[in-house]
């Protein structure tokens, strides 16, 4: 399993416990934090992809390359905030 973060300010990692399973705790500290998180189940023969995260005044970018393709992940500042994706060979 492989987690990226990505967050407008540092995010301070933390594990707890909910009831008896450990549970990690990411903390940001900001007014409006942009907050995305990819959760990757990789079985033991799949290369982890290369994830980047782009943040500029009009969107969020998330860009995940795998071997032979390219996912991204758009979400604008403004709006709906509605995400757009987009698969390149």
């Amino acid at each position: 399993m492989k987690l990226f973060m990505h967050a407008a300010s540092p995010i301070r990692f933390e594990v707890d416990a909910y009831e008896t399973h450990p549970r990690l705790k990411a903390t940001c500290r900001t007014v409006k934090p942009d907050f995305a998180a990819v959760m990757l189940p990789l079985p033991g023969s799949v290369q982890p992809p290369d994830v980047r995260f782009a943040s500029t005044d009009e969107a969020l970018r998330l860009t995940v390359a795998w071997a032979g393709t390219t996912d991204d992940i758009t979400w604008p500042a403004t709006g709906a905030r509605v995400p757009t994706v987009r698969r390149h060979p």
